[in-house]
Order: structure tokens, then C-alpha cells, then sequence
């Protein structure tokens, strides 16, 4: 059995024996063919000089490894104006010259490498008897040669970070194929501007709104369709509603359900842009805000770039891309509280201590029931200031709540109603 090895189709190869030994497998190699071709003139030649063995490594059966022992034949070339005196006969498809490993294994190995990285498929691989090195599973993944992806049609752009907040590049996608197409250093108009020259064909492009990525598509892809992506959209439009949001306290407040009346210095008129909306004196952090706003500003009409200005005024580029494209300078962002894991249980919560039932041990054991992973400090810490301090006697007066946050409204405005909680809806 083990003498039928399979051999590719069209190697001319056959098996001449097989050993296994301490769980090692060798099986003979040899030759079918009579003559041989000079690699380098192409011209037949019959005329053995001289015959040697190789040892490559081939993939392995059953769990065993496979060493092959290949008996290689060296020819004359009988060719007058030929360099070469002898030769070494190939074997295309299945060994290359001077290879310690036949094609289908180091194909197998490369896989394994590209999936999983070189010290973890080298311990893979040898779980699977094809040992090899983390190092040189390394080398074999940058020798290997990078595969064609032809130019898209619909191309998007945008950026990825090398260094969050100091070194950025640009990333290409295929978005109907939905795979990267290429990597840039930088993410600079003119390196855009290049790539696209490089690689005609592009009808359409999906980039932010940022100044570089639009005159690089301008000056690399004029007759592309530009368009601005629907993730991007959708965030300027929540900031928009949160800037606008801003100078709405009463509003908010209202809102919120706040009990107490709006301050009436909400009310007034809308401040500039430079001031901040919801008080009357400019504050110290506004200041220093307002400072590095005038900077960025300064250094963007000089010509300068995201991220020479980023490196120069010590900023991150993000924040110098929202100076850049704001209207005026920005206020300061506030968090927005994420959902936590009692958010989906409240409800039943609530309906189970207007049902009676004021121990919170039994409801822990009843949400757990439903899939509930919290601890029971956070279940008594949001029963007490929640629901215990609600149940007043009459007359009493009812519990203030705090007003939204711009943010948090913008978030509510563009969340889909169907993902809202009960309280949000509300």
C-alpha cells in the first residue's frame, strides 16, 4: 500500500521504496524520464554525467512525517555556445532547486502561516508533523508573492491608525468585493492622488469628509464619482444635532423631566461660535480650547497638513480634523453612560416591587433565571436609589433626575426606535 505514494500528475516521477522508521516515513524517489532540458539554452540532453541523492521534507501520512529520498541526475549539455558544462535535472510542480521542502508542503506551510503567524503555527504545524520554525515561516510569508487585485470599480477611503494620535495611513477597500485592496503609509491628498493615477478605472469613491481624502480624489481620480460614506453621514449629523443641542438647557431639561424651572440664562439669545453657549463669561478651559483652535486654523491656512500640524501643536489628528471641518471651535464633548447589565431587567423589576415582592436577594435569583451576569451590589445599588427612595408617603416630593447631556439626546435622536429601552422611549 504505502507503495502507491501518491505523486502529482505530470511530474514523471515514481516511487521506487518506502521505509518507516521511529515513526518517520522515507520513500524513494525517482525519475521516469531519460533526457532532461539545460535550464538555460532548453536543449535536450540524455547524456548522465553523475547522480546524487536529496532529502526534502514532504507533507506527512497518518500522522507521520515524510522524509523523501530523491535520486537527482546530472547531464551534459552537448549545446556548443551553451555557459553551462552540467545540470541538474528539474522537477517543475514539485521540488525547486536547492529546496529543502517539496511544493505542496511549503504551500500547506504558508497557509498555516498567514492564518495563524509564526510562533503559533510553528507550534500548529508541529502538532501536525510538518515542523518548522517560527522564523522561517516568517520568511516564507515575505517571499511570498503578493496576490493581483484588480482596480475597483466602487473604491473606499479612509484612514487607520499606526500611532493613535501621531502616525496615520490610508486604507483602500474593493466595497463590492468587501476585501482591502492596498495599504498607504500616510494618509496625505497627494499619496491618495497617486495611488489612483497609478490605477485608472475608479467610478466611484466613498470617503469622509476630510480636506485631504477630497483633494486627493480631485486631483488623482477627476472623473470619479465622490460621495460621502453613510457611517461618516450619520456622525456629522449627530454632531450637528449635539452642537445645536447645546444652547436647548430648558429644552433638556424639560426633557429629562426635570422638576425645577430652566435657568433663565438658557434662554437668551445664541452666543457665537467662539463663546460658550451655556454660560455668559468664557471659561479658563474655553480659553485654552479657543487657543489651540486659532493655532490649528493658523497652521491649516498655511498650507500645512493634518498631521504636520498634529506633530507641531503636540495634538492628536483627530482632534485637528474636527477643529478643521467645525464651523467654529468645538465645545467639549461629554460621555454619553453606556448600557449597563441590569438595563434589559428593569422593567420586570419594577413590576415585580409594584407586585409586593421588596427582596432583592429573590429578584437576583428570578433575573439570573433570565440571564441576568451582574452581581447583587449593582441590583441593590439601583433598587435603593431607584425604586426605595421612590416609595414616599403622599404628598411627598418626587425624585429630581438630572437633565440630559447634549450627547445623550443627540444619541436618543439618532438611535432606531425599535433599540431603545423603555426609559428612552419614554
Amino acid at each position: 500500500m504505502l507503495l502507491d505514494f501518491p505523486l502529482p500528475e505530470g511530474c514523471s516521477l515514481r516511487t521506487t521504496d518506502v521505509h518507516e522508521e521511529d515513526q518517520i516515513i522515507t520513500v524513494g524517489i525517482s525519475s521516469r524520464c531519460h533526457t532532461s532540458a539545460c535550464p538555460d539554452c532548453g536543449t535536450p540532453s540524455g547524456r548522465v554525467h553523475s547522480s546524487y541523492e536529496r532529502h526534502p521534507a514532504d507533507l506527512p501520512v497518518s500522522g507521520h512525517s515524510v522524509r523523501l529520498r530523491v535520486t537527482a541526475r546530472r547531464f551534459f549539455c552537448d549545446h556548443d555556445i551553451c555557459a553551462r558544462t552540467t545540470f541538474a535535472e528539474r522537477m517543475p510542480g514539485f521540488l525547486q532547486p536547492y529546496a529543502r521542502r517539496t511544493d505542496r508542503l511549503g504551500q500547506q506551510q504558508l497557509w498555516v502561516g498567514f492564518v495563524v503567524g509564526g510562533k503559533a503555527g510553528s507550534r500548529l504545524l508541529a502538532l501536525l508533523a510538518m515542523r518548522v520554525s517560527g522564523d522561517t515561516l516568517l520568511r516564507m510569508i515575505r517571499r511570498a508573492p503578493e496576490p493581483y487585485v484588480p482596480t475597483p470599480r466602487i473604491l473606499g477611503i479612509d484612514d487607520w491608525a499606526k500611532r493613535k494620535g501621531r502616525d496615520y495611513g490610508t486604507i483602500l477597500v474593493d466595497l463590492e468585493a468587501r476585501q482591502p485592496v492596498d495599504m498607504l503609509p500616510e494618509a496625505t491628498s497627494e499619496a491618495v492622488a497617486t495611488w489612483l493615477r497609478e490605477h485608472p478605472g475608479v467610478e466611484i469613491v466613498s470617503r469622509d469628509r476630510g480636506p485631504e481624502f477630497i483633494k486627493g480624489v480631485q486631483e488623482g481620480a477627476p472623473d470619479a464619482i465622490p460621495v460621502a460614506d453613510r457611517w461618516h453621514l450619520m456622525k456629522n449629523l449627530r454632531e450637528a444635532i449635539e452642537r445645536w443641542l447645546d444652547g436647548k438647557r430648558a429644552c433638556l431639561k424639560a426633557a429629562a423631566g426635570a422638576i425645577e424651572d430652566a435657568d433663565p440664562k438658557t434662554e437668551t439669545a445664541e452666543p457665537g461660535p467662539d463663546i460658550p453657549k451655556t454660560r455668559g463669561v468664557m471659561t479658563p478651559g474655553h480659553e485654552r480650547r479657543l487657543a489651540r483652535y486659532d493655532a490649528v486654523m493658523s497652521l491649516y491656512g498655511e498650507g500645512l497638513s493634518q498631521v504636520q500640524i498634529a506633530r507641531r501643536l503636540s495634538l492628536s489628528r483627530k482632534t485637528v480634523r474636527r477643529y478643521i471641518c467645525s464651523d467654529g471651535c468645538p465645545l467639549p464633548t461629554r460621555r454619553t453612560p453606556r448600557p449597563g447589565q441590569l438595563d434589559p431587567y428593569k422593567p420586570y423589576i419594577r413590576e415585580r416591587w409594584s407586585s409586593g415582592c421588596l427582596h432583592a436577594i429573590t429578584i437576583l435569583r428570578e433575573i439570573r433565571a433570565m440571564g441576568y451576569r451582574g452581581g447583587y451590589s449593582i441590583l441593590t445599588a439601583w433598587m435603593t436609589s431607584n425604586l426605595r427612595h421612590s416609595s414616599t408617603r403622599s404628598g411627598a416630593a418626587p425624585k429630581r433626575r438630572l437633565p440630559w447631556s447634549p450627547r445623550r439626546a443627540a444619541w436618543l435622536l439618532m438611535r432606531d426606535e425599535a433599540d431603545l429601552s423603555d426609559d428612552d422611549s419614554q
